[in-house]
């Protein structure tokens, strides 16, 4: 049996309906290469309608190493973003962290695992995961 027969296939705007305000969200990627980049978009229009509607939205987010900016820039731009951690990239992220809109942890990138695995970045919500057939 296939894998495409198995699992259903979603959309980026039906998967992240399933992310809750307060989410911790763990991103894949080093550098833009293996980065999301469909999803954090989906997420940050999703946030953008629900504070339209007055509903608060906000997630954690947690990526390997280095994003590059297409994560931290449009879930900052929607002001989506209330955690970040280990690094951060993208000049309306870091104008937020440093205004402390945003929390940050700046740590070294090979410390987030052991970090994420005592339990001291809280439960792990949901993964999203940059992959191609």
């Amino acid at each position: 049996m296939s894998f495409r027969n198995t699992y259903p296939r979603l959309t980026p705007e039906e998967a992240v309906q399933e992310i809750f305000n307060g989410a911790t969200v763990a991103f894949s990627g080093f550098t833009n290469s293996g980065a999301a980049k469909v999803t954090p978009r989906a997420i940050a229009a999703r946030a953008v309608e629900l504070h339209r509607r007055g509903e608060p939205f906000k997630i954690r987010v947690l990526t390997g190493a280095s994003s590059g900016e297409s994560i931290d820039e449009p879930l900052a731009q929607a002001e989506a973003i209330s955690y970040r951690a280990p690094y951060q990239s993208g000049p309306k992220l870091r104008k937020q962290i440093n205004s402390q809109e945003v929390e940050y942890v700046d740590m070294h990138l090979s410390h987030l695992p052991q970090s994420v695995l005592s339990g001291f970045q809280g439960q792990l919500d949901f993964a999203v995961v940059e992959a191609t057939e």
